[in-house]
This record gives C-alpha cells, structure tokens and sequence, in this order.
C-alpha cells in the first residue's frame, strides 16, 4: 500500500509541461497574426464605408438638382453627407447645410484620415467639405486613410466624372487623372 501512495503523487511530468507549451505556442501561432491585423481591418471597413458614402454623394449630384456636399468633422472623427436646405423663419428664408439623414454618417473610429486631394491640390485633413453641385465639374477626389499605427493604408478614389467611388489598398492614384483609351483596349466600334 505504502507503494501505491508514493505512485499517485501529484505534479506535471517533463512530458506533459512540454505538451502544454507545443499547443500553447501552435494557438499563439495562429492567434497573434489575426490580432496584429485587426487595425488594418478596421482602416479597409472605413475606407469602404466612405467609398459608398461617396457614391451615395455622387448619385444624388447626378439624378437630384439639389446640391450637396462631403464634409469631414475631426473633432468626431466622422465624414457626413450634408444637404443644403432652405430654412425659412421671420427674418426670410437661408440656405443651410445640414446633415443628410437617408445617408448614415461614416464614423471613422481609429482609422485616420492621411490626406486628401481635390483635382490633385492637396487639402487640410483636419477639416474639409467638398460640394457636388448639379450643373457644376465636380473635382476628382482622392482620399487616403490608415490605421491609427499609420501603417495600412487604404486609398478610396472618386473621378470627376464617376458616379462610383474605386477602393484600393495603399496610395496609389489609380483612375484620377488618367484618362482612358477605349480604341487601344479593343473597343474601337463598340457603342459606349
């Protein structure tokens, strides 16, 4: 008996400590890649969401003659789409921008807006609005926006003459400024 009881004492084998430490560092493996990434997610959800706020923008220049405009607010960290309204009251009516309320707001969260361009001049990135008036060459836009560590950088393009915002990853100036040659793609006869 005296045998037994020195048998079943309690503790870890070298064995088991080491097995514990293979799946510990397998799961490490697998987990900390996903979590060093999440801002860079965060940074791609941004930049897509304000991609279709621009062409929510853009859409509504095109079909409506009422005028609007994208304006950035650092102090929330959001970009709206804003509605110039009459406002009439005892003294007359006034023109006012105001919040569009059919086209949520994009709230950017810890992406950061890294430059802005309008027909290629750079902007202020703190604060800025940019008008789509019905009638009016709207400016090609370009806006860059990364993660809060700066490194993933996503680029959300707007051409003056495209109702759909383009996403790409990095700074690249993909479609602003180029101009397209349809007879060179194989297009010559094709109605366009």
């Amino acid at each position: 008996m005296s045998r037994r009881a020195t048998s079943c004492r309690g503790g870890f084998s070298l064995v088991e400590v080491m097995v514990v430490i293979v799946i510990l560092g397998v799961l490490a493996a697998l987990v900390v890649p996903r979590v060093m990434t999440m801002g860079g997610r965060r940074a791609e959800v941004a930049a897509l969401a304000l991609g279709d706020l621009l062409s929510v923008a853009a859409r509504r220049e095109a079909l409506t003659s009422q005028p609007v405009s994208v304006g950035y607010d650092s102090e929330r960290n959001r970009v709206t789409l804003l509605a110039l309204v009459t406002e009439s009251s005892e003294a007359g009516a006034r023109a006012a921008w105001r919040e569009d309320r059919l086209a949520p707001p994009v709230q950017l969260g810890e992406s950061v807006v890294a430059s802005v361009e309008a027909d290629g001049a750079s902007m202020n990135t703190k604060n800025w609005r940019i008008e789509f008036s019905p009638g009016v060459r709207r400016p090609a836009l370009g806006i860059t926006v990364t993660d809060a560590k700066g490194v993933d950088r996503w680029r959300v393009e707007l051409p003056a003459i495209a109702d759909q915002a383009i996403v790409s990853r990095g700074e690249g100036k993909g479609m602003l400024g180029e101009s397209i040659d349809l007879d060179a793609g194989g297009a010559g006869s094709t109605a366009w």
